[in-house]
């Protein structure tokens, strides 16, 4: 009831009330007006205590509403939480900006008791290609009674005579006994004047014959680099060091300078980056030998320049400008991927092509699928050829569907694309490694989510991976010892079998926890990507069995990129577009030597004197001031690029040695 209509009521009341006070006794009349008061008054506190308790019942279920969104969140961020790893590590790395490394999990259940066996190989194949060519000397070093170093010829003359000795005995030389070996590495500067003879043209009579001349006899040691006191070792030792030792250029600058050579760090960039064009044969040399490859492995690595400008169109802009347009190709959301610019560095990506003879490494500066396969194209692939990449090439397909690829030559070749075990293996293993402590016990937010059961499932998943594996090196090893086996049959009937069993219980477990209604996934984020990313790419997964060439893993093209990560982390960036493009050059030639068994500095001794030799057949782009500042093409003999690959260099390498 309203407050006004009670006070109307009580009015009427009053009214009737006073009808009976037929003696208009007002004390009768004040109490009756109190009386009506206190009851308004009481009246208007009720309708105020019933308007806060209506408004409290409908904040109450706001509050309950909102509770129930809370609830929901809390659970949500339960779940996210679970597949989150905060440690001080991680956390201060985001702090100060740090990146960590693009495969920052580790199987961390690999075997590591290995064999005497196996450890003696491993230790052979990782100083395989390390041969030095350094010459050695042996010194013979007397010591006589006063510990003074002697020379041999003084040695001689000491033996047999008498002395006497701070006690006053008198003592006879009789000999010298053989002590100790000590190996000591004794680094100096040698400065070659080099002098050119000349000639006069004369008659029978020995005549000048005025007017006449001949050239000055060219040296591919006096002639390099003619303008600076740079001579073919020292840069083998500069490239040498910042190759093979990964020290920045600045550094190596630095320790020249305490041997009195004064080579800035522009001026190293500068002489590398020429020499790098004076190369540039050997590389497309080295290039055409993947004509012959049969099996192929891709990868690529993220690089940083530091370029202050922005990427548009594959072309570095002005920092003013605001659009950046996204690399050309078929998916945009791959290669928009990880393109960031700033003022300071520019991302760019280093390609990698790996044969069973060379190694091609380029610099490019987005993440473009189509430029490993314009290679192949370039160079003429075989037939039938098997390419070994991870999942983001599987844009190969459009190339290695019934049509095939056309050649540079007009033909058209059958490529087959396979995708690397390792990373669907590496995907499984990021999850056992990530939801189980040290004891191998699962972590608690993984048990509160009743995820358990799926590190069972990723467990068994990774056993039946490695039992292909196995079973792949057993038939491999069974045909290098056979020749009349055929490994495609022997695949189809003894690994398909295993293989299949890996996609049945990825499917098994998809159907088990995933909701096709409702698009929901009943597990944890790192078990659904790896599910998915094993049944998503099972015709490359697949595709190795029905190749002869065809191979499980990407192991040496990932390898390979290992001292790329390095050069990358301990430089930081390689300053220009041009410095990074050099630097893939050199790193081509140092890892197809080491493939090859061949020292890298005697390799690069011996073809950039070989190109010096040749440099009138090699077309540079120069600038006014006469600099080499480009590369058009060559006119050098195969025979003469024959004679310096590689393989043939570490025959006479060795031959040298003996």
């Amino acid at each position: 009831m309203k407050t006004e209509e009670a006070k109307k009521n009580i009015q009427e009341t009053l009214s009737k009330l006073e009808s009976f006070n037929r003696d208009s006794d007002p004390v009768f009349s004040s109490l009756l007006q109190v009386l009506s008061s206190l009851i308004i008054v009481i009246i208007s506190a009720f309708e105020t205590l019933q308007t806060s308790f209506n408004q409290l019942q409908k904040n109450h279920s706001e509050l309950n509403k909102s509770f129930k969104q809370l609830t929901k969140i809390n659970q949500k961020l339960e779940k996210q939480l679970a597949e989150k790893n905060f440690t001080t590590k991680s956390l201060s790395a985001k702090a100060y900006g740090n990146s960590k490394n693009e495969r920052n999990t580790s199987d961390k259940n690999r075997e590591e008791d290995r064999s005497e066996k196996e450890k003696n190989e491993k230790a052979r194949r990782a100083t395989k290609g390390r041969e030095s060519n350094v010459t050695t000397r042996i010194e013979q070093v007397y010591i006589d009674y006063n510990g003074n170093e002697l020379s041999e010829s003084q040695a001689k003359e000491l033996n047999g005579t008498i002395f006497t000795n701070e006690k006053g005995q008198r003592l006879r030389y009789s000999g010298f006994l053989r002590s100790s070996e000590k190996d000591e590495i004794i680094v100096e500067k040698v400065t070659k004047q080099y002098f050119k003879a000349t000639f006069e043209i004369v008659d029978e009579n020995g005549v000048v014959i005025p007017g006449e001349t001949i050239p000055l006899p060219s040296s591919p040691n006096a002639d390099f680099l003619s303008k600076t006191r740079m001579s073919i070792l020292a840069l083998v030792f500069v490239v040498s060091e910042w190759i093979m030792m990964k020290v920045p250029l600045n550094r190596i600058s630095m320790n020249l300078e305490s041997y009195g050579m004064g080579f800035t760090r522009q001026q190293l960039y500068s002489y590398t980056e020429i020499i790098g064009y004076l190369l540039k044969p050997v590389m497309e040399f080295l290039e055409n030998y993947i004509s012959n490859a049969k099996t192929i492995g891709f990868d690529e690595t993220y690089w940083s320049c530091r370029e202050k400008g922005r990427l548009k169109n594959q072309n570095i802009i002005d920092l003013d400008e605001d659009i950046v347009e996204s690399p050309p190709g078929d998916s945009d959301k791959t290669k928009r991927k990880e393109q960031k610019s700033v003022s300071k560095t520019l991302r760019s990506y280093i390609f990698g092509i790996i044969t069973e003879k060379v190694a091609i490494y380029q610099h490019s500066l987005v993440r473009d699928a189509e430029l490993p396969i314009q290679l192949l194209i370039d160079n003429s692939a075989e037939s039938n050829a098997f390419l070994m990449s991870d999942a983001f090439y599987k844009f190969f397909k459009k190339w290695t569907d019934e049509k095939g690829i056309t050649l540079k030559d007009g033909t058209s070749v059958l490529l087959i694309h396979g995708l690397c075990w390792v990373h669907v293996k590496r995907y499984f293993v990021s999850v056992v490694n990530f939801a189980t402590d040290k004891n191998g016990n699962v972590i608690k937010s993984y048990s509160k989510q009743g995820w358990d059961a799926d590190i069972d499932f990723v467990k068994d998943i990774i056993n039946q991976i490695s039992g292909c594996f196995k079973k792949f090196n057993e038939l491999t090893a069974i045909c290098e010892n056979d020749s009349t086996k055929d490994i495609v049959e022997l695949k189809m009937t003894q690994l398909k079998p295993l293989v299949d069993k890996v996609f049945a219980t990825g499917e098994a477990f998809k159907a088990s926890h995933y909701d096709e209604q409702n698009k929901t996934w009943n597990c944890s984020e790192r078990t659904k990507k790896a599910v998915n990313y094993l049944l998503n790419n099972k015709s490359g997964l697949e595709a190795f069995l029905s190749s002869p060439h065809g191979i499980m893993h990407n192991n040496r093209m990932e390898q390979s990129f290992r001292e790329l990560n390095v050069l990358r982390n301990s430089m930081m960036a390689n300053d220009t577009i041009h410095g990074a493009e050099t630097l893939a050059l050199y790193y081509s030639l140092y890892k197809t030597s080491q493939m090859n068994g061949l020292d890298f500095k005697y390799y690069l001794r011996e073809v950039i004197t070989t190109m010096m030799k040749h440099i009138d057949q090699i077309e540079f782009e120069k600038n006014e001031k006469g600099t080499i500042i480009g590369y058009r093409g060559h006119h050098i003999p195969n025979e003469v690029l024959e004679s310096i690959a590689p393989w043939n260099l570490a025959k006479k390498f060795d031959s040298e040695k003996k």
